[in-house]
């Protein structure tokens, strides 16, 4: 029982861990993309002129802007999505590699103690 418990937890800390390092790689790849498109395209338009259609007055940001920038964080996401579910099947992979490899080991250690 007490060692179900600490494989748990070593599970719960070692998923949180490798949760926390594939989440920072990807804000970290996709922050930069993000904040530049959003500068270069944060151009103030005045909320009186002509056709335009702001967000809010003191936003700056045309609406057409602004949904270009929500389609590219959708895709964004997508793609990090896309990326964190293939590196959970790697993960899932390699454990049932281990936990296959360690059945054999055990089986071989109780087949040397008969």
């Amino acid at each position: 029982m007490a060692d179900q418990q600490a494989d748990f937890i070593a599970g719960l800390v070692t998923g949180a861990v490798v949760g926390g390092i594939v989440g920072g790689v990807i804000g970290v790849i996709l922050a930069p993309k993000f904040l530049k498109r959003l500068s270069a395209t944060s151009n103030p338009v005045s909320p009186h002129s002509p056709g335009s259609q702001s967000l809010s007055p003191s936003s700056g940001i045309h609406s057409q802007t602004w949904q270009d920038l929500q389609e590219d964080a959708d895709l964004a996401l997508v793609k990090a999505r896309e990326t964190l579910e293939t590196k959970i099947a790697e993960l899932n992979e390699a454990i049932r590699d281990t936990r296959a490899q360690l059945l054999i080991e055990e089986a071989a250690a109780n087949r040397e103690r008969v």
